[in-house]
């Protein structure tokens, strides 16, 4: 969905409450780290791993929840040049 790496989703993991929720670690629970590459290799190699897509998404749809494609933003806060509180909207003084 969102296309992350095993990596990205083991970072993902550790900082975004929703998909800890989701995949039902609670916040205190440790974040598996080659757990994701492990079972990945496993199903790929019992030719598995696009029938488990599959399912998955067959359980979204039935739900009303599939997602056809995701962006993650990260979001910064920056000073902005702006009118400072002295000046007129001209700029001047």
């Amino acid at each position: 969905m969102y296309n992350l790496s095993d990596y990205e989703l083991e970072e993902s993991l550790d900082d975004r409450l929703s998909f800890r929720r989701f995949v039902g670690l609670g916040i205190n629970d440790s974040t598996p780290d080659s757990t994701f590459s492990v079972f990945r290799r496993k199903l790929e190699e019992e030719g598995l791993l696009e029938k488990v897509f599959e399912a998955i998404t067959q359980q979204l749809e039935g739900k009303g929840q599939i997602i056809k494609k995701g962006t993650i933003a990260d979001a910064n806060l920056i000073d902005s040049v702006a009118r400072k509180p002295d000046q007129n909207d001209d700029g001047t003084a």
